[in-house]
């Protein structure tokens, strides 16, 4: 019966161990998430101000437009695109930002797209019913930023500018899994360990009780001894070591 229940409750405990080793890794993808998220915002957000400010936002821009300059304007888009590899393409479109904003920010499930005015150099006076549109690749944005865990994809979860994405475990992942996997195995052994020592004074206590009991009953049917406090004491001590009188009785 004691077999049977220790075998019970180390297969709970190590279906336990795997419970939480697994919760400890979704804690962790889910902390990776939060801060990836914060950071790849910040940088498509960077990008979108020094795009606008350095390109957008000047009077040689603005003039070109206004002349119908295409040369001069394509040159800018290539040294654009030079400059900035996470960059795709460069159009102009028929579009005007709503609002006050210089520029937009938003996407379809795998691409960023930045639509920009194109003002004078105070970004005051902007071209009418035109904008340019920035497409720009979200991998290589994350790419940048050294994430391999992360991959945009279709059919992910939701990121970020309604991007979607899905998570790639990595080496280093599967190693922090394994070593809280391992922690959990240790608990288990350890666990196990103590319930043997356990098992096992209980089981030496159990044995010295009956032979001090068998002991003492032939004692007494023989009249060697008679049944007296201190000779119950004695025999109490024998089986607990340790015990003093007013302990045990």
């Amino acid at each position: 019966m004691n077999e049977k229940r220790r075998t019970v409750l180390t297969l709970l405990v190590t279906i336990l161990i795997l419970i939480i080793s697994s919760a400890i890794f979704t804690m962790y993808e889910k902390s990776i998430i939060s801060s990836v998220t914060i950071v790849f915002q910040r940088n498509v957000e960077s990008l979108a101000n020094v795009l606008s400010v350095s390109f957008f936002q000047r009077s040689e821009m603005h003039d070109a437009f206004l002349k119908g300059d295409y040369r001069i304007i394509d040159e800018w888009f290539d040294e654009i695109i030079k400059n900035f590899p996470q960059i795709e393409k460069i159009e102009i479109i028929d579009e005007q930002i709503k609002g006050t904003d210089l520029f937009e920010i938003f996407s379809n499930e795998t691409t960023i797209f930045m639509k920009f005015c194109i003002c004078d150099s105070k970004g005051e006076n902007c071209i009418p019913n035109k904008s340019v549109l920035v497409t720009v690749s979200a991998q290589k944005m994350l790419d940048d930023l050294l994430i391999r865990n992360i991959k945009i994809s279709k059919s992910g979860l939701d990121f970020v500018y309604n991007l979607k994405y899905t998570f790639k475990s990595t080496v280093i992942d599967f190693s922090i899994f394994i070593g809280s996997l391992a922690i959990g195995l240790i608990l288990v052994i350890l666990y196990l360990l103590l319930t043997e020592i356990q098992t096992r004074r209980t089981e030496s206590t159990e044995k010295l009780a009956l032979e001090a009991i068998a002991d003492l009953t032939q004692s007494l049917l023989k009249g060697v001894l008679e049944p007296t406090y201190q000779l119950l004491l004695q025999k109490a001590v024998q089986i607990i070591p340790g015990a003093q009188a007013g302990s045990v009785l």
